[in-house]
């Protein structure tokens, strides 16, 4: 299995993650004060819906020495783990390997300390521990005051608090380690029992060898609801090594899930990084349930706006169980704390819900029920949320009451006011139509399916002909009463000269004084690209606009600007839509441009991970990633669009010109599994399909079968229906409009 290495700015974070805890320190291996939610208290060690530990520090003692507290001088990124290396100059050097067993509270530490001397050396490791136990974001509970024992039974230290029964066990492999708690903390940034932690030491000694290296092992086992810190202990004793190779096993699993292979280094490197950092946010706390949370390390919990453009990479990519469990959780909060239908937009670990949900998400709900049918066609997944799909749809429908299904509220852009007629509510309320008219007719229920297939038909219509602006080449963004729109702009133009951008001020003012008698005002917010990413838009509407948005001033070096107007910052959900929004149209060159801006940030931070905020910027690990690389990939450029239900693919490949082959294997629709090779020759598209079970395969325009070579003449067909363990190889000429860059 790879890894990802970096040697510079270790100050930057890291996360070494499971779905029951993470660690978030600083790559050179410290633990330093971090975050916003609670201040200063986001890093550390984390068992959700509470923190457990501050950090640990490392000392090393070498013979009569002073100790010194060594920094890492590089860190690897593997999939499964994270290595700190230490290096001082001849004398010696280590190596820290830490991990986090799959369904476990705990946290492995290995170290490996090497005498890079001619000579014996007595070796003395000392670990400093800083507990805090405390509840996590926006819980009620009081924080308490934390206390440490040194336990014989298990030997170690053992860290409680006053006011809750959570506890954090550490321990080692070393049978004669000394263990002591302790009123100093020897770490960086210490601070004092007034702030309610405990500190503990364990200290090691050896002889080691000229040239040799020593070993050692200590881990953190922390209670939770389910599991006691010494039944947590006892399972690492017997086995840590088992569960090492059992977690390394399924990331390679979820590697060669949807794998891809191009020739396209930096490509493949986001796509197959961002399965596994996706990984590193799945979040699983007892009695709330499991589900893929946002972003790390100020977003760990849950978001509905989020899941529904991360769930879409995460069902391309085969986590099948990981997107019915996130929507099984976000229907199960959003009923116990709106109990209306309306989809939640925020809710912590600790079950607190900091925002009941705004417009757009209730609709993404609805269409991610069908797309997680589309992928494992479980019929029963359906009947369990259609209740939930249908109240959702129900509630958002009520935010229009003008009768034009123009929903108000706030949408993606949770700018204030900017809580109108948003066209990406009205998009996505499309989809979410067009959802429950799918979703209706598997269940039997056509008079209603039919209801909402009009509906969604008449939508479209309404935003082609309502936000579609000529004279711009664009969507707008808002639609609203000129007299409310005025006083909205008047607001923004305020703000946006307050922090010193006097040409936006004068952007919003010039809006005023040209469109105050309209309606529909264009703020170029990047969500003026949803009609294109949900194929709302006609071919030319979408020629026009997309044309328009890979300018100057939408594109940076990045990736699309949140606002053409400011210009001034991308993130890689506004890049990962528009690259989809560009593959839908066949537009895959353009899509595989602004794919390769969202990769160039691969690496910056953390190792093996893309930030939120292109290139460096929010958070360090940010689940959206995946949408904007696997979706373009799998659904465009290879066409899958699965019916699994029925057994059913529609294939409508549409490559970027500067790839001449690509091979897509393993790819799961619903319990079959299917590999797809692409050649390239020219203008000529060649397609090899195989198939575990027997599916029929139709693609988006009449293609050649190609025979095998002892048969007659090429046969043309746009469906061919495949044997179990069945291939078939087609050709066909591709249309240069849209493989070409115009």
């Amino acid at each position: 299995m790879e890894f990802v290495e970096k040697c510079l700015r270790l100050e930057d974070l890291y996360v070494t993650a499971g779905d029951r805890l993470y660690a978030i320190g600083s790559q050179d291996g410290g633990f330093p004060r971090l975050g916003e939610h609670i201040q200063n208290e986001m890093g550390g060690l984390w068992v959700h819906p509470q923190k457990v530990l501050d950090g640990f520090w490392l000392g090393l003692q070498w013979d009569q020495d002073e100790i010194t507290m060594p920094r890492a001088t590089s860190v690897r990124s593997w999939p499964a783990f994270t290595e700190h290396c230490y290096h001082s100059s001849e004398d010696w050097s280590m190596w820290r390997r830490q991990w986090v067993p799959d369904g476990l509270p705990a946290l492995v530490v290995d170290l490996t300390v090497k005498n890079e001397t001619s000579t014996p050396k007595v070796l003395t490791v000392n670990l400093w521990l800083r507990s805090n136990l405390r509840p996590g974001w926006l819980s009620a509970e009081k924080r308490g005051h934390d206390w440490a024992e040194v336990s014989t039974n298990p030997p170690g230290i053992r860290f409680q608090n006053d006011s809750h029964p959570w506890q954090l066990l550490a321990a080692t492999s070393a049978v004669d380690a000394k263990w002591e708690t302790t009123p100093v903390d020897m770490g960086p940034d210490p601070r004092s029992r007034d702030d309610g932690v405990a500190f503990g030491r364990m200290q090691v000694k050896r002889q080691v060898g000229a040239g040799e290296e020593w070993a050692v092992s200590f881990w953190l086992a922390a209670s939770s609801d389910d599991q006691a810190a010494d039944a947590v202990h006892d399972l690492l004793v017997r086995g840590r090594e088992d569960l090492l190779i059992a977690k390394t096993a399924r990331l390679n699993q979820i590697k060669a899930a949807s794998a891809l292979s191009v020739p396209d280094a930096a490509i493949l490197h986001a796509y197959t990084w961002a399965k596994w950092q996706t990984d590193w946010l799945v979040r699983e706390v007892p009695g709330m349930g499991r589900g893929l949370g946002a972003g790390l390390p100020e977003y760990p919990w849950w978001f509905g706006c989020d899941n529904g453009y991360a769930l879409r990479g995460v069902l391309a990519t085969g986590q099948f169980e990981l997107a019915q469990d996130t929507l099984r959780l976000l229907a199960e909060v959003s009923k116990t704390t709106n109990g209306d239908g309306r989809i939640i937009h925020e809710v912590s670990t600790t079950g607190a819900v900091y925002n009941p949900g705004n417009s757009q998400e209730s609709a993404q709900f609805c269409q991610l029920v069908y797309e997680v049918f589309r992928w494992t066609g479980d019929l029963a997944f359906v009947e369990e949320m259609f209740p939930a799909v249908k109240a959702a749809l129900g509630w958002l429908l009520q935010q229009a009451p003008d009768g034009d299904d123009l929903a108000y509220g706030y949408g993606i852009i949770e700018i204030q006011e900017l809580n109108l007629k948003l066209v990406d509510t009205a998009v996505y309320t499309v989809q979410a139509l067009e959802a429950l008219a799918a979703l209706s007719t598997i269940l039997g229920r056509e008079h209603e399916a039919e209801d909402y297939r009009q509906r969604g038909k008449t939508l479209k219509e309404t935003i082609n002909r309502v936000f579609w602006q000529d004279a711009e080449g664009l969507y707008a963004d808002i639609v609203g009463d000129p007299g409310a729109m005025v006083q909205r702009l008047s607001q923004w133009a305020k703000g946006a000269l307050a922090e010193g951008r006097p040409d936006v001020e004068h952007a919003l003012l010039e809006k005023i004084r040209s469109d105050s008698e309209e309606s529909t005002f264009n703020l170029r917010n990047w969500v003026i690209n949803t009609p294109i990413e949900a194929g709302i838009a006609s071919e030319e509407q979408a020629r026009i606009a997309l044309r328009r948005m890979r300018a100057r001033d939408f594109c940076g070096p990045y990736g699309l600007y949140l606002s053409g107007l400011w210009q001034d910052k991308m993130m890689t959900i506004s890049t990962g839509v528009q690259a989809v929004a560009e593959a839908r149209y066949g537009y895959a060159d353009w899509a595989l441009d602004l794919m390769r801006k969202m990769a160039l940030t691969m690496d910056w931070r953390m190792p093996g991970s893309m930030s939120e905020m292109s290139p460096d910027e929010g958070c360090f690990v940010q689940a959206w990633t995946l949408y904007g690389l696997a979706v373009p990939i799998v659904e465009y450029f290879f066409g899958l669009s699965p019916d699994a239900y029925r057994h059913h693919l529609t294939l409508t490949c549409s490559m970027p010109r500067s790839w001449p082959w690509a091979e897509l294997r393993h790819v799961r629709m619903g319990t079959n599994y299917m590999d797809f090779s692409v050649v390239r020759r020219g203008d000529v598209m060649e397609m090899t399909v195989f198939t575990v079970q027997a599916w029929t395969v139709e693609f988006g325009r009449p293609v050649q079968v190609l025979p095998p070579l002892s048969q007659g003449t090429l046969d043309l067909r746009s469906k061919v229906e495949l044997p179990s363990q069945g291939s078939v190889t087609v050709r066909w000429q591709e249309a240069a409009a849209t493989s070409e860059k115009d």
